[in-house]
């Protein structure tokens, strides 16, 4: 899996096969993930460190982050300082 994300009030686990419905909640979900393996960027998304490819700071002061499976998403200012540290790791 790459990340989980919610839309339209639904939680969302994608993988490299597909898009998978979850039946949980976000908050609930990231207290049962390891916290080494994955990085809460927004508060509607999760993503797993291993399939960040790069991250790019925008002329808005927010971060893009590129995943290795080709999906880009965009972080809230909310977790900048969080994926500051995951970024030099």
């Amino acid at each position: 899996m790459s990340r989980f994300y919610t839309a339209n009030k639904r939680l969302y686990c994608e993988t490299t096969t597909g898009t998978y419905l979850v039946h949980s909640h976000l908050h609930t979900l990231m207290d049962q993930l390891p916290p080494h393996q994955f990085l809460r960027i927004s508060s509607s998304e999760i993503v797993r460190i291993a399939c960040i490819k790069n991250f790019t700071l925008t002329k808005w002061g927010s971060f893009q982050v590129n995943l290795t499976t080709g999906t880009t998403t965009y972080a809230s200012r909310r977790y900048t300082q969080q994926i500051g540290k995951a970024a030099q790791l």
